[in-house]
């Protein structure tokens, strides 16, 4: 009865759809909507990928296909320019015809495509060549569609060479827009105060420049260090109001903010590191002392319930953490007793940025690594009740926790 129930609720969620068009804000128009899904609500993601699932399982070794939203990347593989075109328009004609079962319409003029070169055959290429003689030709429905030298896909250009050369180029024009909102509050005469501009480059403006560099900062070439350099050095002179002809090396040091292409290269091993799991920088960290990341839906039901005591009867120690903030001053301090004996105190500087909610959650993060470093048992105590809200919030079935 249940199931019945919600295919007929999902049945008129879908059937039933209009669309509103006002006119001057005066005169509404509505027209029966016949196709897609209604964006807005939470459920319409997972009929989407349910619609379009008979595209998404047709992957094999030679093709692979991503959707994000409604908008699909084919990566499609061949021996030769030949056979890549060929295998190509096959695989396109295929996917049109699909897409018009489903009642889909594809935009064709805004397909576009790059060709890449496999390092293999560039060996064989004359002037070790990255790039094609000639542009193959990629139809649907006997419309063409443009080849290009570069992409844009989720905010990152990829050139056809794979230099992020292009991507480089867009950064520019993104620092400019963020020049012109950064000049509204940094003035000849006033400012505001500098820590808040810290606080804004490293939220705003280093994230918005910095965006894919878990992907491109691994392999930057001198030209684009220097490229990023000339960027960064427009909010430093902004932020520092010193001369045009101090260096950058020096803006980095009086401000103590590091250079982006250091940032960028650590966003890239930290990506290696947690996502990739690689081994390679083990001289920096162990990996296996990091925990792993497994999607809930890999985890049996079983194991998802996790029961937690308020106390330890027989615990080895007893830890007392807390944080605090004065003035622009935050840190958190960590105390290890023993049969009622302080036997070890640690205390920690964060950044002035840091709140008191994230310095109270550092000091309980810093216990539990201390007890699962020595393997021994603990009891936890902190005056922070938010910290206590947000741990708790990450347990799955709140009934099993003791409070």
């Amino acid at each position: 009865m249940a199931f019945r129930l919600s295919l007929r609720i999902l049945s008129t969620f879908i059937s039933k759809i209009e669309g509103f068009f006002y006119t001057n804000d005066v005169l509404e128009i509505s027209r029966p909507c016949s196709k897609g899904c209604p964006q807005g609500s939470v459920i319409s993601p997972t009929i989407w990928n349910i619609y379009i699932n008979s595209i998404l399982i047709n992957d094999r070794p030679d093709l692979h296909i991503q959707a994000f939203a409604d908008d699909l990347i084919l990566l499609i593989g061949g021996r030769t320019a030949r056979e890549l075109e060929n295998k190509t328009n096959l695989i396109l004609a295929a996917i049109s015809d699909k897409l018009e079962d489903l009642k889909l319409k594809l935009s064709i003029e805004k397909c576009q495509a790059v060709v890449y070169r496999s390092i293999a055959s560039q060996k064989f290429s004359k002037r070790n060549s990255t790039v094609l003689n000639r542009k193959p030709t990629f139809k649907i429905k006997n419309h063409s569609i443009k080849v290009s030298d570069s992409l844009k896909i989720l905010g990152i250009t990829i050139d056809n060479k794979l230099s992020w050369t292009a991507h480089f180029l867009t950064l520019h024009a993104k620092a400019l827009f963020l020049t012109s909102n950064f000049n509204r509050v940094v003035k000849s005469k006033w400012n505001m105060n500098k820590n808040l501009l810290k606080i804004w480059y490293y939220t705003v403006i280093e994230k918005a420049l910095l965006y894919g560099a878990s992907v491109w900062g691994g392999a930057l070439t001198k030209n684009q260090i220097d490229r990023l350099h000339s960027i960064q050095r427009i909010f430093l002179l902004k932020f520092t109001r010193a001369f045009r002809t101090s260096s950058t090396n020096v803006l980095n040091v009086l401000t103590g903010i590091p250079p982006l292409h250091i940032v960028a290269k650590a966003e890239f091993i930290k990506f290696r590191i947690w996502v990739n799991r690689s081994n390679e920088y083990n001289t920096i960290f162990d990996i296996n002392l990091l925990d792993k990341y497994v999607p809930l839906k890999n985890i049996p039901s079983r194991q998802k319930l996790i029961n937690l005591d308020s106390k330890i009867s027989n615990a080895d120690y007893e830890i007392y953490t807390d944080g605090s903030r004065i003035e622009n001053e935050t840190g958190f301090a960590v105390c290890i007793l023993k049969d009622e004996i302080n036997i070890q105190n640690y205390l920690f500087k964060l950044n002035t940025f840091n709140s008191v909610f994230q310095a109270e959650l550092a000091a309980i993060e810093f216990a539990v690594n201390w007890a699962v470093k020595e393997k021994v048992k603990v009891n936890i105590h902190t005056d922070s009740l938010s910290s206590i809200s947000a741990i708790i919030a990450q347990i799955p079935d709140l009934n099993s926790l003791t409070k």
